[in-house]
């Protein structure tokens, strides 16, 4: 009791009193400290009282800790001293000093028991000694373990040329027997913590002779980082902050290798015992992450940016706290490992990654690590000037490419199972431009611009001529990265950038070197980016739960974020399209290239077409020409395809239908628009007038000889607009009646390849289907325009031998073409030839005569069925009446009118409808 209260009083007179005097830390502090420490060595640990061993040590501690290193630099060490003659001189230094305090007063006035550079060797051999006894004794004495970890630590930051004398000492072989021991009690972390305290101390030596040899560290260095790993085990957090800060400890006074970053990395790819699963590596990870950026959180705003990447070795607490100066020097490749695991979807350590990634508050480190990965490549920079290095160029991009593939594959993944979280990370976290300007140097992006800022720069610098054929992968994860963010819910900010221009410029520059899977990418994104051209969008303030994952890391500016509006309520702006819109959609019409991609350029061009809506009319004939063009040129290869001496064209049924449906949008969207200009200006009753494409048939008898049907306004630049959609109309119904007479009665049949019947049959079917509903959508848009067209092509056939029996057989086909329908249209159709007010006010797109018209009307009533005549009789008899009015008028067909009525009776005698008697009557009247 007596031994402890002194000791006890001593801790406090160092604790309490200023003992910092010259003689005191020159001189008394050294010889006291090696007093103490040859003292404790000589007798066992079990020997001593536990407290008083621990009292002690921390008496020597505090006096280490107070020593300055000028009080070893007296006298240089004799790198040649043998173990021996330390031996010899411990104890007698030790009698030396018991009495120098004995007999001499410890007066510095007589001689010091030894010199300086003696007492460093003795107190750095002691601490030695100690220390390997203390790791080294089971059970494991923690506070023992921690002190003299600090102890040996100081004596090794003070003791010049402390590498010779440990050299001498058993201390390396100590540690690597502690580590590789295989005791079923394993290690204790208090041991484990003060063998990597330690190495780290030996690694910060500022000496150019290391007593760890290259070999050696990275030997202890693996057998640590595996030990530690193994305390990171997600279900027991003992030592989950102990642990990360001794990795990053480890790492700080590693340099420059990253040899823990590769242990833990090899770790995370090799199952072991500790680590059985990939699941269970992921789960170790995320603890590693989770404290790394705790610590860096923490202590971030105290020590400032200024950090420099090497600390001091000396740190023996158990408690210190070690910033991780920059993360991706530990964090980087595991991280890489841990996002593979998202390509294997379905599985564990997918699911785990992505909730994982869903709700981390440290996300926006995820995404800096990869960005920051992507600027140091190559592949990202622009070429250099000259033939040489241009070609210099091109080989280092090479390089790299397959590198910064997988990184912006893992953003990819990121983003496309993103969660609310993570789209406002990606919002709402900023960065440094990747091409700062020159006028605001410390300006600041959001991180979403600045992922797409370095897509962006990955298609600029690529030349697509030179690519080799399937090697387009690392253009297309740009694409889709920058769709994906489009398409997010915050991509509101992100219309000043107007992708869609500079990408149609790229797609339309190199349209015919575009591989296919490329190409439609390009689509794909370019039509993402006009959507979200043409949308409105709502402040969407952050959820309480948003806030919670966000922290504190935002600016108030930030709590709301831009949000697209739901679909529902999308609203179209008023906006111009973007230049070179028009051109780069008649490009890919017209090329041979976008034949397999035809799909993609009709979803390109319905959600371009709200943005043509004022200059639509001005592009329409151009575009329609375009269309029917190639609509020919491809059903004429495909006509020679099944022909006996075929040769291989680029020409099949998809890229007729395909071209079909695009024409059809165009269409439908310009009548749509001409419907509402004519419904504004309109003053005549036209309610029930069609409203669009795919509208209602109107009813041709209502007002048929009053001129009322097809009324057009009397603006010029409405009449000019309703002729270019009729032209339009016109082509495409050649188009499609071309189409539909293919194999008609064995029309155009006779070069047909016998072996290919079957095929042939299947592929003209599909195709007069398709063209027979783009028929029947134009007669439900423009009734009495197409029938004029028809009967043009009945009395001028083409010269591809088509019949004109052709005709007449598709109006008997069509839906919405019955008689009773057809036959209004036919006499209104003559109506406005002899009618001279008519002409004039009407848009006519043929120059069919009314004796034409006539002549087709016979043909159309002689193939109907005579059971049809009771749908046409009130029709007929209605036109005639107006014939008896109206005769000088109808002068020129008269005689052809007598054969009409003669046809009509011919056809009335052969049925039983109605009364014979009255409709005999009103026939006789009329004749």
């Amino acid at each position: 009791m007596d031994k402890l209260m002194s000791i006890r009083l001593c801790h406090f007179i160092l604790q309490r009193f200023n003992l910092r005097e010259e003689e005191m830390v020159l001189h008394h502090m050294p010889l006291t400290a090696l007093f103490i420490l040859m003292l404790s060595n000589q007798h066992s640990a079990d020997e001593l009282d536990t407290d008083i061993h621990i009292f002690t040590l921390e008496i020597v501690e505090k006096l280490i800790a107070m020593i300055p290193q000028r009080a070893f630099q007296s006298h240089r060490l004799d790198s040649k001293r043998g173990s021996s003659r330390s031996s010899e001189n411990s104890d007698s230094i030790f009698a030396k000093i018991k009495t120098f305090y004995e007999e001499d007063q410890g007066s510095i006035e007589n001689d010091l028991p030894a010199p300086s550079s003696d007492i460093a060797e003795h107190l750095l051999r002691q601490a030695t000694e100690l220390f390997t006894c203390t790791i080294s004794r089971i059970p494991y004495n923690s506070p023992a373990v921690d002190l003299s970890t600090k102890i040996i630590c100081g004596l090794i930051r003070s003791v010049p040329e402390a590498h010779s004398i440990l050299a001498g000492t058993n201390l390396l072989s100590a540690l690597r027997s502690v580590l590789n021991s295989e005791s079923t009690e394993g290690i204790s972390f208090a041991v484990l913590h003060a063998a990597a305290t330690a190495l780290v101390a030996l690694q910060g030596e500022s000496t150019s002779k290391s007593l760890l040899h290259s070999r050696d560290r990275s030997a202890f260095q693996d057998t640590l980082v595996r030990l530690l790993w193994q305390h990171l085990d997600y279900a027991v957090p003992k030592y989950h902050v102990e642990a990360a800060r001794t990795l990053w400890h480890m790492e700080l006074a590693d340099g420059p290798g990253r040899t823990i970053e590769a242990s833990i990395t090899s770790l995370m790819t090799t199952k072991s015992v500790h680590s059985p699963s990939n699941l269970d590596a992921c789960r170790r990870f995320s603890v590693l992450w989770a404290h790394s950026m705790q610590e860096r959180a923490g202590a971030g705003e105290k020590v400032g940016k200024s950090l420099s990447r090497r600390t001091s070795a000396h740190t023996g607490s158990g408690n210190m706290s070690v910033l991780p100066v920059d993360p991706a020097f530990v964090l980087s490749r595991p991280l890489l490992v841990v996002l593979d695991f998202l390509e294997d979807g379905g599985t564990e350590e997918a699911a785990f990654v992505s909730t994982w990634l869903d709700q981390l508050p440290s996300l926006a480190k995820v995404f800096e690590l990869l960005v920051s990965q992507i600027r140091k490549l190559k592949c990202i920079r622009k070429h250099a000037k000259g033939t040489t290095m241009l070609r210099k160029a091109h080989l280092q991009q090479n390089e790299d490419r397959g590198e910064c593939f997988c990184f912006l594959r893992h953003v990819f993944r990121i983003i496309q199972s993103a969660s609310e979280h993570t789209w406002i990370v990606l919002a709402g976290d900023v960065a440094t431009p990747l091409v700062p300007t020159a006028d605001n140097d410390d300006e600041s992006i959001a991180l979403h611009e600045l992922i797409i800022q370095i897509c962006m720069q990955i298609l600029t610098v690529v030349d697509f001529t030179s690519l080799p054929h399937g090697h387009t992968d690392l253009e297309r994860m740009a694409l889709k990265i920058i769709q994906l963010i489009i398409e997010g819910p915050f991509s509101a900010p992100l219309k000043e950038l107007e992708l869609e221009i500079e990408l149609l410029n790229m797609l339309r520059d190199n349209l015919q070197a575009l591989e296919p899977q490329l190409q439609a990418t390009f689509l794909s994104t370019i039509t993402a980016c006009l959507r979200l051209r043409t949308k409105t969008t709502t402040m969407a303030p952050l959820s309480p739960t948003d806030k919670r994952l966000t922290g504190d890391r935002r600016s108030s500016s930030q709590g709301n974020l831009l949000k697209d509006a739901p679909n529902k309520n999308l609203l179209l702006d008023p906006q111009q399209p973007p230049p070179g819109l028009v051109d780069a959609l008649k490009l890919g019409f017209a090329s041979e290239t976008s034949r397999i991609l035809l799909d993609e350029w009709v979803t390109l061009l319905q959600n371009v077409l709200p943005l043509l809506s004022d200059t639509l009319f001005q592009h329409l004939i151009p575009l329609v020409e375009i269309f029917c063009q190639q609509i020919d040129a491809c059903f004429d290869g495909l006509k020679m395809t099944f022909q006996k001496s075929s040769v291989s064209l680029n020409s099949s049924e998809p890229a007729v239908v395909g071209l079909l449906n695009g024409l059809e949008q165009v269409l439908a969207s310009a009548h749509d628009k001409l419907i509402a200009e004519e419904s504004k200006k309109s003053t005549a009753k036209d309610q029930e007038q069609a409203q669009g494409f795919f509208g209602n048939v109107s009813n041709m008898t209502s007002g048929l000889f009053t001129g009322e049907v097809d009324k057009l306004p009397t603006r010029p630049a409405t009449a000019n607009n309703r002729l270019a959609v009729l032209l339009c109309f016109q082509d495409t119904l050649r188009c499609c009646f071309k189409i539909w007479t293919w194999g008609v009665h064995g029309h155009q049949q006779n070069d047909q390849d016998p072996s290919s019947a079957a095929s042939f049959s299947y592929t003209s079917l599909r195709l007069r289907k398709r063209a027979l509903r783009v028929l029947e959508n134009l007669f439900a848009a423009e009734a009495l325009e197409c029938l004029e067209i028809l009967a043009t092509i009945f009395c001028n056939p083409p010269s591809d031998g088509s019949k004109p029996e052709y005709i007449l057989e598709l109006l008997n086909i069509l839906n919405g073409s019955r008689p009773k329908y057809m036959a209004p249209a036919i006499f209104n159709a003559i109506y406005r030839r002899i009618n001279a007010e008519s002409s004039r006010d009407s848009v006519q797109a043929s120059n069919l005569s009314a004796t034409d018209l006539v002549i087709f009307l016979m043909e159309y009533v002689k193939s109907i069925e005579d059971d049809a005549m009771d749908e046409i009789w009130p029709d007929c008899m209605a036109f005639l009446k107006d014939i008896l009015n109206n005769p000088l008028d109808y002068s020129q067909i008269l005689p052809l009118l007598l054969s009409f009525v003669a046809l009509i009776a011919e056809k009335v005698d052969n049925t039983n409808f109605g009364e014979q008697r009255k409709m005999r009557k009103e026939l006789g009247v009329s004749v």
